[in-house]
């Protein structure tokens, strides 16, 4: 799959990595996910629903088990996930995904107050991350304009203009700032999102 990636793609994965997988904490920077996610719409400009639309989805789809498992009885990340790939194969409108992502976000943001313990804001994290996959699949994501620098990490941007790999990436291994995070753990998400998750979406579009 990645012979048939474009070379200015694979170059941008192969260096993201590079940067990460010297990071000492495995850590992605916002930066390096930013390059991709422009390389992305720079490649397919005319996209009506382009590659890092399906990229939010598929990101999303990696942790929500993670939900599942602890609370299988909430189904809001299953529902919203369901629209937003509902609108991306043109069953559904973006104001119906835009109004349900904005109504899980504020019944995540309630529910995120009770949670202190670790494990279980990784699971909180896990719904985040798919709801803001819903905005990203509707092209709504605050990442994509603010100011960032080589050396910014992601507990230094302010939450509400985040992307979905963060959440997902923070879900699965937990912030660095975390007396529980595993780098390893966050090392072996970011290549599953550089080398699997990337060329999948561009695949699904072309």
């Amino acid at each position: 799959m990645m012979q048939l990636l474009p070379p200015e793609l694979y170059q941008a994965i192969d260096h993201a990595a590079a940067e990460m997988t010297a990071d000492r904490d495995h850590a992605l920077a916002p930066l390096f996910r930013r390059g991709i996610y422009q390389t992305l719409a720079w490649l397919d400009p005319d996209a009506k629903k382009n590659s890092r639309n399906w990229l939010a989805i598929y990101t999303a789809e990696y942790v929500l088990p993670t939900w599942q498992q602890q609370w299988p009885q909430n189904i809001i990340p299953v529902t919203i996930l369901q629209s937003a790939t509902a609108y991306l194969v043109g069953d559904l409108s973006k104001i119906v995904v835009q109004k349900e992502a904005e109504q899980s976000w504020n019944q995540l943001e309630a529910l995120g107050s009770g949670y202190k313990v670790e494990k279980d804001v990784r699971v909180f994290f896990a719904g985040v991350a798919v709801v803001q996959a819903a905005f990203e699949a509707i092209s709504i994501c605050g990442f994509d304009q603010i100011p960032l620098h080589i050396d910014d990490t992601d507990e230094q941007i302010d939450a509400d203009y985040s992307d979905t790999a963060r959440w997902a990436a923070y879900a699965c291994a937990g912030r660095s700032t975390d007396l529980t995070n595993d780098a390893i753990v966050r090392q072996s998400f970011w290549l599953w999102w550089l080398w699997e998750a990337i060329p999948k979406a561009w695949h699904v579009t072309q």
